[in-house]
């Protein structure tokens, strides 16, 4: 015979399993119709809440506009939204914004912009900032080459398993 304190656990898990999709808010069932494929849904559900200034939702959009993925793609408009969640200190935001300064996505490329962006992003331990913050001090683009600041990016990100960062930094051993 089942103790009665164990068919009231049993109930309370079953209870908390079925109430758990439930507790997913806006932005959590925005980014679960993106990771799905449902732009359309994603585009519907995230919009709202980056214009009220939801900074992961404004990342999202970034990216939808980057991509084309639901709206047609804008380059700008990538931009505008990226800059408003890198504003907020969101480190995805800020590591994109700094790829389009790099890459000259804008108009042409703004090397001393990419790297401030780049570091913000790297100081809240996003592992490809780090990476890319550490070949920009190498090659000196947007900031003074510096071998020692570039090895320091370079073991930041490795030590968080960057292949890449791994072989830029036995390279700089090398």
């Amino acid at each position: 015979m089942r103790s009665p304190i164990i068919d009231l656990f049993i109930c309370a898990l079953l209870l908390g399993v079925s109430a758990a999709p439930g507790l997913a808010g806006p932005f959590e069932e925005g980014e679960h119709a993106y990771l799905s494929g449902d732009y359309a849904g994603a585009l519907r559900l995230l919009q709202p809440l980056a214009e009220d200034g939801h900074a992961r939702a404004q990342g999202r959009l970034g990216t939808m506009f980057c991509k084309g993925e639901g709206v047609a793609a804008n380059r700008e408009e990538a931009i505008r939204w990226y800059r408003l969640a890198a504003e907020q200190g969101a480190p995805e935001a800020q590591f994109n914004l700094a790829l389009k300064y790099d890459s000259g996505s804008r108009t042409t490329a703004d090397y001393s912009t990419a790297a401030t962006w780049y570091r913000a992003a790297a100081r809240q331990g996003l592992a490809e900032a780090q990476n890319n913050l550490g070949a920009m001090y190498a090659a000196g683009k947007g900031v003074p080459q510096d071998f020692a600041i570039s090895v320091k990016w370079y073991r930041r990100a490795a030590e968080q398993g960057m292949i890449s960062a791994q072989t830029l930094l036995a390279w700089m051993y090398h």
